[in-house]
């Protein structure tokens, strides 16, 4: 009986430490998986901590269950003492470990290595592009990218399945290509790429300028076709979009002049006038601002001077009229104000407001001259339009820089506006996803209540406010803290939902939705609904009653 006890003893001992061998190598694997995981995405911490709690809970999950069922036979075995114990026991362990690196656990660790790889590619290519960006943008010495570059930022990003991206980063190099008179690029651009992907209206409208170069340095019919379907799909995105207006009127003008045939040329004459006054006759003078605005700024230019003579030369009544639509716009919107002594404003507010209206970036000390000027305006409900305007240009061209400065000025005129504020609100938000500076969240709290504190149930400012949320959810792994984000977007989703006035959902879900296009890469949409799916999902409901 001793002798018995004695082997009982042995085998557990022995079985214990072949046990305690097997688990040592199934840790190994783990830690192994997730170190090789690791150091291919080391880069990014979060990336590190999504694979190691994603491999490593299938690890533990899987190992947990089954030493604990090994153990219980560990020891009833051993009460027992049944020969061929550790032959079992050993079988039992090798097939379970062999479970545990079959092909099913290969397959989820590798889709989940696939996933990752892509997520990581799709980060080194943003930053490649804000790299290039900033080489263009570089005011002492730019660097402006080669079309073989831009081509392959973008094919990359196809390559990943991202066309967001791909035409987000098309929308943001084309401005250099044009700039630099790169029209054979932006042919290659358009040919290789417009049939996939969506182009913005400005980038049609670039593309379009650029056939139209190519249409004036030679008579090649296609350039001309071209130039005129770009016109097409940039006023298709934005129907009262003037600028391809006003490029189809200069390929008129340019026919005319190379006609020799009589009925050809009367032809072109009249389809200018006929557009002339279409443009004039409609009720929405932005259209006939931009139209006017860029055939002002081609009067100037070598290529198109000689095309602008002749249409004012054909048209003169209609390009009368534009002009007058034009000052109308200019007057209503406080774009080119008045001095307090009646006569015309200083050259350079005027150029300062012609650079923000092209999309350029003005200087702050131009921004402050113009905002001078705007509050010098005798007729104050004229001026806040005018200052409305200005807020709004500087917001659409992404001048969220220009819009903190004018903001820590803290004038009722540009604080205290409805509408201005949610521009601020809108631009922080922005500055807090590129920065992570905790100030510009509170820039954002600060300028959603004064959005609110003039119309309590207003959307935007409290979707603003729920994105601020999804922003802190997705970027940091507290525990607390996301639950904290979860707990504070269901409050505001609740109040979006409760109100009694229809826009307000309408507003707060149609600005949760254009997230996707504002900010593609962050994803913020999907980390909302993830957040608060029950409440995304009424206000889903209540925006389309």
């Amino acid at each position: 009986m001793k002798s018995l006890r004695w082997i009982l003893v042995v085998a557990i001992v022995s079985c214990s430490h072949l046990l305690f061998a097997q688990q040592k190598t199934v840790d190994s694997a783990q830690t192994s998986a997730i170190k090789n995981l690791e150091r291919r995405i080391e880069e990014q911490e979060e990336f590190k901590k999504r694979v190691s709690e994603e491999v490593s809970d299938q690890f533990k999950g899987e190992l947990s269950k089954w030493l604990l069922i090994i153990g219980g036979v560990v020891t009833v075995l051993g009460y027992f003492g049944i020969k061929e114990f550790d032959k079992y026991l050993t079988r039992g362990i090798e097939k379970k470990i062999d479970m545990l690196t079959s092909e099913r656990f290969k397959e989820q660790f590798e889709t989940l290595s696939a996933r990752l790889d892509r997520l990581y590619q799709l980060f080194t290519l943003r930053l490649n592009l804000d790299e290039v960006r900033r080489n263009a943008e570089d005011n002492e010495k730019p660097k402006y990218p080669k079309i073989e570059e831009t081509m392959a930022l973008v094919d990359e990003a196809m390559h990943l399945g991202d066309d967001i991206l791909a035409a987000y980063i098309i929308d943001r190099l084309v401005p250099f290509h044009f700039s630099q008179s790169q029209y054979e690029s932006l042919d290659k651009i358009w040919m290789k790429y417009n049939e996939r992907i969506k182009f913005s209206d400005s980038t049609c409208a670039n593309i379009a300028i650029a056939y139209m170069g190519l249409y004036i340095e030679n008579t090649v019919p296609r350039n001309k076709e071209l130039c005129l379907l770009a016109c097409d799909r940039a006023n298709e995105i934005v129907f009262d979009y003037g600028i391809p207006m006003a490029v189809r009127l200069i390929i008129y003008m340019i026919d005319y002049e190379r006609s020799y045939v009589e009925s050809e040329k009367e032809m072109e004459k009249t389809n200018a006038i006929k557009l002339l006054r279409r443009i004039s006759s409609g009720t929405l003078n932005v259209m006939a601002y931009e139209t006017y605005n860029y055939i002002d700024i081609s009067k100037d230019k070598r290529y198109s001077k000689k095309y602008v003579e002749l249409l004012y030369q054909l048209a003169p009544d209609e390009m009368k009229a534009l002009k007058a639509k034009f000052d109308a716009h200019i007057k209503a919107t406080g774009i080119t104000p008045t001095a307090p002594d009646g006569t015309a404003n200083a050259v350079n507010v005027e150029e300062v407001v012609s650079a923000i209206t092209k999309g350029q970036k003005p200087t702050l000390a131009q921004l402050d001259v113009l905002l001078d000027s705007l509050l010098n305006l005798p007729d104050k409900t004229q001026m806040q339009a005018a200052i409305r305007n200005m807020a709004q240009l500087l917001y659409v061209n992404w001048h969220y820089d220009e819009l903190y400065h004018l903001w820590k000025k803290n004038r009722p005129e540009l604080n205290n506006d409805f509408q201005i504020s949610n521009y601020f609100s809108a631009a922080f938000i922005g500055k807090y996803l590129k920065t992570k500076d905790k100030i510009f969240k509170q820039e954002t709290l600060d300028a959603t209540a004064r959005s609110l504190a003039v119309l309590p149930d207003a959307g935007v400012p409290m979707a603003i406010r729920i994105a601020l949320e999804a922003i802190d959810f997705k970027r940091i792994s507290g525990k607390k803290i996301k639950e904290d984000a979860i707990a504070k977007a269901k409050l505001i989703a609740a109040e979006i939902n409760k109100s009694a006035a229809k826009e307000t959902s309408q507003e707060a879900f149609g600005y949760i939705e254009d997230l996707a296009i504002t900010y593609p890469d962050e994803k913020l949409v999907e980390v909302i609904w993830k957040m608060i799916p029950d409440e995304m999902e009424e206000m889903k409901k209540l925006a389309a009653v």
